[in-house]
């Protein structure tokens, strides 16, 4: 049984059960490359749900949307009330954990279905960059190969491994730690990679050279806040940059209000961030985003020995205190 036959065969027998009221998972995108999510209600549609090199972590948020909407409606009856299935990553189990710490919901609300990372995910954005964005008429994954048909009716084969997702490059958490079903193979091994080698190589610069790099990589932004709205842990109802009594920061372009907006959206992810690179997948401007949040991860590592990760009942560094605490400051 292929590892889609087997998801699909566990959301039927979930649905038909009446363990799960709905499966959360990916279905095929309309444009080459894509997957897009499906909520899967019914068990005859589970045929609908795949799982490819393609399928980036996204998921997790949707649940945590679904859970909230779900609770706020009038005849929402806890006791009449069935678990959320979804189908995971390492990276978006992640994002169910940063939930369950912050009482989005409980364990108890939800099934997991994980997979772990076998194969490196596939950067579709790379992919068109290479062939051309309207040259792509269709694509597909086949074994270690991306193989492309042009518009002009000629077929491209490319090496997958060369259209690595960023992430997947310096990953090494690639197993799924705690699922109430783990499907497929086993997680091919992280490699032993510098995971803050772009922090590391701020680190290494002067404070204004830092300083010039940050005004001209963010410089680029267009304030169309695709970082946030991808982001798992950025799930504000208002967040601060929209409100306009009192209005934090400026709605416009200028140096200053872009700068503030990535800076404290960062500082708000401390000690929350999940690595799954969902904000630089999401920038249509190609700012290396995570350099700023990766910052922020390191410090919380080193300082506090705290991954978002960690079991449940481990309180995030920064919503907990102890007398012993560093108070160096983080940048």
């Amino acid at each position: 049984m292929t590892l889609e036959e087997q998801i699909c065969a566990k959301a039927r027998e979930l649905l038909e059960s009446g363990e799960a009221e709905v499966v959360v998972g990916f279905a095929a995108g309309t444009m080459p490359l894509t997957v897009r999510p499906a909520f899967i209600r019914d068990p005859a549609d589970t045929s609908r749900l795949t799982w490819n090199r393609l399928c980036t972590p996204a998921l997790a948020r949707y649940v945590q949307e679904y859970i909230r909407d779900r609770r706020n409606r009038r005849d929402y009856d806890v006791a009449k009330t069935k678990k959320v299935a979804v189908v995971v990553s390492p990276c978006d189990e992640r994002a169910l954990v940063a939930y369950m710490k912050e009482n989005q919901f409980t364990r108890a609300d939800i099934y997991v279905i994980g997979v772990n990372c076998a194969v490196p995910l596939i950067d579709r954005k790379k992919v068109l960059d290479k062939v051309g964005v309207y040259s792509v008429r269709n694509a597909r994954i086949d074994g270690d190969k991306v193989i492309v048909l042009t518009t002009a009716g000629s077929e491209v084969q490319l090496p997958a491994a060369d259209f690595v997702e960023n992430i997947c490059a310096v990953c090494t958490r690639r197993s799924i730690i705690s699922a109430d079903a783990t499907l497929g193979t086993a997680a091919i091994p992280g490699k032993a990679s510098d995971r803050f080698g772009r922090v590391r190589e701020q680190e290494s610069r002067a404070p204004d050279e830092r300083w010039n790099w940050l005004r001209e990589e963010f410089s680029r932004c267009i304030r169309c806040y695709a970082c946030r709205q991808a982001c798992p842990v950025c799930y504000c109802e208002e967040c601060f940059a929209d409100q306009r009594n009192p209005s934090w920061i400026g709605p416009a372009t200028a140096e200053e209000d872009i700068l503030a907006f990535h800076i404290v959206r960062c500082f708000h992810t401390a000690g929350r961030c999940v690595e799954c690179g969902a904000c630089e997948r999401a920038c249509p401007m190609d700012i290396h985003v995570r350099v700023l949040s990766d910052k922020l991860v390191k410090e919380v590592v080193e300082k506090f020995d705290y991954e978002v990760d960690a079991a449940l009942d481990a309180k995030p560094p920064l919503s907990t205190y102890k007398p012993d605490d560093p108070n160096e400051g983080f940048m």
